[in-house]
């Protein structure tokens, strides 16, 4: 879909149009939720915050110049998570994003509030200008139809549906998606990324110049031919991802999509990996809540490992409450090695997952995940037997100043194996595994920066830090990283 061109000329001179939609409908909404709101505990105060701050983002007016559009869109994109069930501020946000020219993600926003609210008049006045740039007109000329006699249409607004639907008729084409069927909507996303930094361990190796073995009459150190040390070097991280969603009902959602992610270092190419996923999932909302099965399989390969295969079936419910975005999942899967087959095995796992804005620090957000899974092998004779694992993780994201954003993650995990190891290393004990992954992300969209010709482009710049400690030294490994490059959606 590329309806830039079209689109340009359609905004020029449009202006306040698009928000102004948004604010018109949000004044004849109805959605006044914050009013007569019972305060008895600090909960309900809580919700009540939250919806006044919701309510206050979606009614800000429009800003006066691209940068402060821009901020502003940033200030709302990163509390769009505590306001996913308010309609006045999706069809805010969904306006920006049209004003700002990307109609996928107007289309997203825009749709998401229409499912709350199907008579909003700014998101369906909104919904039907983003719809006539990508190439489908059909419901910015019913709408025209349906408000032809009406009296207290905004004059700027109406001028802005009669100009797109001039334009539209001067530059009528085929469809930009003629897959969209009549009764649901399809939606597209594509991303790449290119990041070029150095890794201080491209192996995740340990540092050891002796191995200690525990043979039945005791200890012995042995002296290695080759120490083994990290590699160190510049890296190549790419990713690319396609996705598109299929709306039938308004309440069904289907998904699919392909991912590519890997490394590759010039200095170590048999430190080189990759990864190619393909995944499917279905989700529906029942009021508050949303239930998703997805369905994913993963090749990893390279030469850093032996290639394997990931199979993956997961159930999750998610839901909003006290301000705050709450996801419960379940997951199996299952890995089979190319050659290696005494490594196959299956796991069941679980997950939650909280998301909350932080109280009186706009645009901050942070979560928390709780993971636990068991790990049982296909072979009773693999080494360690069954796993579990622990783990929590993380995340802080926040504004970088006006117009990017940083976002810092932590996750520490514990695994213990039910068996001992191997009578060879540590008396066979049963080992034990703790790593810990600290990231720090920064983003500033590049056209911000003056880059013309670069919308939907982020500059990125990436720090990561791993360290996994051990009762085998053989496991013990620490690696850091930094990159910088380039995202880019369309």
């Amino acid at each position: 879909m590329k309806p830039a061109g079209r689109w340009g000329h359609l905004r020029a001179g449009g202006g306040r149009a698009t928000l102004l939609a948004s604010l018109w409908g949000a004044a004849g909404s109805g959605w006044s939720q914050t009013e007569g709101v019972p305060s008895p505990d600090a909960a309900v105060v809580q919700e009540q915050r939250r919806l006044q701050t919701c309510a206050q983002l979606s009614r800000i007016g429009w800003p006066a110049s691209t940068s402060e559009r821009r901020a502003l869109l940033v200030r709302l994109d990163s509390t769009r998570q505590a306001c996913l069930d308010q309609p006045d501020f999706l069809a805010a946000l969904g306006g920006l994003w049209l004003e700002e020219g990307d109609v996928v993600q107007a289309l997203l926003w825009l749709e998401r509030a229409l499912l709350l609210a199907p008579e909003h008049r700014g998101a369906r006045a909104d919904h039907a200008l983003a719809l006539a740039a990508a190439g489908e007109p059909a419901a910015l000329e019913d709408l025209r139809k349906e408000w032809a006699a009406r009296t207290d249409l905004p004059d700027l607004l109406r001028q802005r549906l009669d100009q797109a639907a001039r334009l539209t008729a001067a530059n009528r084409q085929p469809a930009s998606r003629p897959d969209a069927e009549a009764g649901g909507r399809w939606l597209r996303l594509s991303e790449l990324g290119l990041y070029l930094g150095y890794e201080s361990n491209l192996d995740r190796s340990p540092k050891l110049d002796e191995l200690t073995i525990t043979p039945p009459d005791g200890p012995v150190s042995l002296p290695l031919d080759k120490p083994l040390r990290p590699r160190p070097g510049t890296a190549l991280s790419y990713d690319a991802s396609w996705q598109a969603a299929y709306q039938s009902d308004g309440l069904t959602l289907l998904r699919g999509g392909v991912q590519l992610n890997g490394r590759a270092s010039p200095e170590h190419p048999s430190t080189d990996w990759h990864s190619v996923q393909a995944a499917a999932s279905v989700s529906r909302r029942w009021g508050r809540w949303r239930t998703e099965a997805m369905a994913s399989v993963t090749e990893i390969g390279g030469q850093l490992n032996e290639a394997y295969r990931l199979t993956r079936l997961g159930l999750s419910v998610d839901t909003q409450a006290m301000g705050c975005q709450h996801r419960l999942a379940a997951d199996a899967e299952q890995r089979r090695q190319a050659v290696s087959i005494l490594a196959n095995s299956r796991t069941l796992g679980g997950t939650w997952y909280t998301q909350c804005p932080l109280p009186f620090m706009p645009g901050w957000v942070a979560g928390v995940a709780l993971r636990a899974l068991t790990d049982q092998p296909a072979d009773p004779e693999r080494a360690g037997g069954v796993q579990r694992q622990a783990s929590v993780g993380l995340r802080i994201g926040a504004p970088l100043g006006r117009f990017g954003r940083w976002e810092a993650t932590a996750r520490v995990a514990r695994s213990l194996d039910a068996d001992g190891y191997s009578p060879l290393l540590g008396n066979n004990a049963r080992r034990w595994l703790k790593p810990a992954l600290l990231g720090l992300e920064a983003t500033v969209p590049a056209a911000w920066l003056g880059w013309n010709g670069w919308n939907g482009s982020e500059l990125i710049a990436q720090l990561q830090a791993t360290h996994q400690s051990s009762n085998l030294p053989v496991f013990v490994y620490r690696s850091y990283g930094v990159f910088m490059g380039v995202r880019n959606r369309w």
